[in-house]
């Protein structure tokens, strides 16, 4: 079964995401900081790692950077309520691809806010 890595700080978004990943037999190890996430991607292998870019002591897309240099085949998915169009050019220019909702991931919101964003990284 695939091992996903939950990089999300939010008690409530955290506990939520992992019980339904959880509930399609997925094995969901979840972490509540950026530090956590770059040494836990260093001591396993994991088939994808879904990012907040909001953590309290690394910003999100530098996770992104050093989660993808851990684990080179590993599809990072970055989730994000961020409206500013910059946070998404940055996410894409840390290795990532992104969907407008038609793309190869499907029409999907991730996170509630003004303008979600859900950015693949490969």
């Amino acid at each position: 079964m695939a091992r996903l890595l939950l990089i999300e700080d939010d008690v409530t978004i955290g506990r939520a995401l992992h019980a339904a990943l959880a509930a399609h037999s997925y094995t969901v190890h979840w972490v509540q900081t950026g530090a956590e996430a770059v040494q836990t991607a260093s001591e396993g292998i994991f088939d994808l790692a879904l990012i907040d870019l909001g953590l309290p002591d690394i910003d999100g897309i530098e996770v992104c950077r050093q989660v993808r240099s851990a684990q080179p085949n590993c599809v990072l998915v970055i989730l994000t309520a961020r409206d500013e169009e910059i946070e998404v050019v940055v996410g894409l220019e840390a290795g990532a691809e992104g969907t407008d909702g038609a793309g190869a991931c499907g029409p999907l919101r991730a996170r509630p806010g003004p303008r979600p964003e859900l950015v693949v990284a490969r």
